[in-house]
């Protein structure tokens, strides 16, 4: 091993006079504050043009040993602004997971966050570098009750008095424990959510052309007929002819949303004249899950289906045993 500085903290006390009793550990202590062009308490670099080796850091903080992942270890703590010019990287390669599983419901978690505006208490947590002016975000405890995973507790260091170039053994700020949110989890949260959406605009769409393409099949059986006059007259007369009926047809909606995760609704109308309807539910096989008898008239159907398994399953209208109308639905985790 070859160090520039070499530093190992054990039982040394602090300041001039030996204290073992209010000691901090340092493997390395610097501070700077002397000059008036730029102050750099440290320094790290490697010389890419000149680094052999295949791996080169020019900083290693880490935490070993059983009690590494507990709440209060940390590789790096900053008391400041952190600011990274490169790539913010964190593992993801698929060998180091386990117990991978789709994330259910995120819009309707996302739905249940409220996002805030605020302004940190700098005044009254002079020993915490908080940033100053408003700022846009999540509260701890709030979020907690959606995602407890993404908060975490945090136990900030107690500051000590400084007594020339030495630090005292006197405790200006005791340390103290606070909430703190990782933010860069909600990301697949976010991701998620906007796919689910996705579904549900794409069903909406797919529900308003059917409905597009009802009408217009309507409107050609009635013999509705437009017609304009010749544009090049003085004045253009609009023209059309309707045929009434009292005939109503069948409407069986598409569920929406679509695809769903627990829950969806069908719409539905049936005409006084129709005889006995059902809607029966099959899967892929044509296997019968469920038959439901519906009434007259316009309905809604609402399906709950928490341990339904994902895939695509469809559903019938059927009047006096014949099938009127079936569409496709799709069940997501």
């Amino acid at each position: 091993v070859n160090a520039g500085i070499g530093a190992f903290a054990g039982d040394f006390p602090l300041g001039e006079e030996e204290d073992t009793t209010n000691a901090l550990n340092f493997g390395v202590y610097a501070t700077s504050g002397k000059t008036t062009n730029e102050n750099r308490a440290g320094f790290f670099q490697i010389n890419t043009d000149e680094a052999q080796a295949s791996v080169n850091i020019a900083v290693l903080g880490q935490v070993t040993g059983d009690s590494a992942h507990a709440s209060n270890y940390w590789a790096g703590f900053f008391d400041g602004k952190v600011e990274i010019t490169g790539d913010l990287v964190t593992p993801s390669d698929r060998m180091l997971k386990k117990n991978i599983e789709d994330i259910d419901n995120a819009l309707e978690k996302l739905m249940q966050l409220q996002p805030r505006q605020y302004e940190y208490k700098t005044d009254e947590y002079e020993n915490i570098t908080l940033g100053k002016g408003r700022h846009y975000g999540l509260l701890a405890d709030e979020l907690k009750d959606v995602f407890p995973e993404l908060v975490h507790e945090v136990t900030h260091p107690a500051q000590w008095k400084r007594t020339g170039k030495w630090l005292s053994g006197t405790v200006v700020h005791p340390q103290m424990s606070y909430s703190g949110i990782n933010y860069l989890k909600l990301i697949p949260v976010f991701i998620q959510a906007m796919k689910e959406q996705q579904a549900i605009i794409d069903s909406l769409q797919a529900s308003v052309q059917s409905m597009d393409d009802r009408l217009k099949a309507l409107e050609a059986k009635e013999g509705v007929q437009y017609r304009m006059s010749d544009p090049g007259s003085e004045e253009t007369v609009h023209e059309m002819t309707v045929e009434l009926s009292t005939l109503q047809v069948v409407v069986l909606d598409q569920n929406v949303p679509n695809p769903f995760a627990e829950s969806t609704s069908i719409s539905y109308f049936i005409p006084e004249e129709a005889g006995a309807a059902k809607i029966m539910f099959f899967d892929l096989t044509g296997r019968i899950l469920k038959t439901v008898d519906v009434q007259k008239g316009y309905g809604i159907i609402t399906v709950f289906a928490p341990n339904l398994s994902s895939g695509t399953y469809s559903y019938s209208l059927v009047i006096d045993g014949r099938v009127a109308e079936t569409r496709r639905m799709e069940k997501m985790r």
